[in-house]
């Protein structure tokens, strides 16, 4: 009987923290953005219906922002708008999310311009 009940208890405890135990281990959709080139600073990120602007991802810094699941784009143009020594640029690069992954583009240096950037 000390069985049965014991059990009984395990199973209703289970079932009432399962929501919890599927939140917890929930992946969110995101884009890390991953900046290796010196002397240079991300300041916007956008693309479809998102974008973030006023931001500062510094050379060796890196930044995750978590996408809304309803609007999971597969093969679209991102936008990175950058300073590199007091110049304004932007560049593209086509990518695109699968749901409940992460997607990271890097940038890194081709040369010393501040032009010579490459993303992937």
């Amino acid at each position: 009987m000390k069985k049965f009940i014991l059990t009984l208890f395990f199973i209703t405890l289970f079932f009432s923290c399962s929501d919890e135990i599927d939140e917890l281990f929930q992946m969110n959709t995101s884009l890390t953005i991953v900046n290796n080139k010196p002397d240079t600073s991300v300041k916007t990120i956008s693309f479809g219906t998102y974008q973030w602007d006023g931001l500062d991802i510094t050379n060796g810094n890196s930044k995750t922002f978590v996408l809304d699941n309803t609007n999971i784009y597969s093969n679209i143009k991102i936008t990175i708008s950058y300073v590199c020594n007091e110049s304004e640029l932007t560049k593209d690069i086509q990518s695109g999310f699968t749901d409940n992954q992460n997607t990271t583009i890097t940038i890194s240096s081709l040369g010393d311009g501040c032009d010579q950037v490459k993303l992937e």
